[in-house]
């Protein structure tokens, strides 16, 4: 590692912890001054200036193919490939969406409380009951027409493979009106959160330059019956759209 690498790491890491903090705690107190029904507007009325701070403290270079298709009266399920905590930043911006992530996140420092706060859908998939109650907290924001994002390959993984989807979340959606819009994310190679703890992959994020990461939106398709079809089918979409992403991305370099 350089001597900017080494000096880049422990400040990005500081500040990235900070600005979640601060950021969380101005929303906190900002929502509790307003009624209920006014308080998930407030929210998304801060989201979008920290996530930009955030991309710009890591310097990620965010290319967008093809602009997000306009929500409709329906919910929308947005589902993508998994590569990168940088990705729940990536959904939160270009969809407001809520996240379904890893139960454990909900008792990290800081990152829970601003996870929880995001109405984030906890999962631990080891966990029969866990996966239940996600799946019915899925359903259940659906319902309401929030916009659900999903990492639907279950676990980051490294290379652009699309592995398997999981079925679940084409199961909560059944019988709704919803969009479901697949999404494509590549990186750099190198930048994958595989095989290392978040903090191993958040020294690894704040020591590099910069990252650049290309996001292909596709088309949205309505939910049908056939759970386990729905799920090759969204997999061969996102994978069309994760090597549409990297030519995008080696042209850019």
């Amino acid at each position: 590692m350089d001597i900017l690498a080494q000096i880049r790491k422990p400040a990005r890491a500081t500040a990235f912890l900070a600005l979640t903090a601060a950021s969380v705690a101005v929303c906190e107190a900002h929502r509790a001054r307003v009624p209920e029904d006014q308080r998930d507007a407030i929210y998304h009325r801060h989201l979008h200036p920290f996530v930009r701070r955030l991309m710009r403290l890591f310097r990620v270079d965010m290319r967008v193919l093809h602009d997000p298709p306009k929500q409709t009266t329906n919910a929308r399920l947005i589902i993508a490939n998994h590569r990168s905590a940088l990705d729940i930043a990536i959904l939160l911006d270009v969809f407001e969406a809520r996240i379904v992530s890893r139960a454990d996140l909900s008792m990290w420092p800081v990152l829970g409380r601003a996870a929880r706060l995001g109405g984030t859908i906890f999962v631990d998939r080891d966990e029969g009951g866990s996966r239940a109650t996600a799946l019915r907290a899925i359903r259940s924001q659906l319902q309401k027409g929030y916009t659900v994002g999903v990492f639907a390959e279950g676990a980051t993984f490294e290379g652009d493979e699309v592995r398997e989807f999981n079925a679940g979340a084409f199961l909560a959606a059944r019988g709704l009106h919803v969009d479901i819009v697949p999404v494509g994310l590549a990186y750099e190679r190198g930048t994958e959160f595989v095989g290392e703890s978040f903090v191993a992959h958040l020294g690894k994020i704040a020591s590099r330059k910069g990252t650049t990461v290309v996001v292909n939106v596709g088309k949205p398709i309505a939910v049908r019956n056939g759970a386990r079809e729905l799920a090759a089918e969204l997999r061969e979409r996102v994978q069309a759209l994760v090597d549409e992403a990297r030519v995008e991305l080696s042209r850019s370099r």
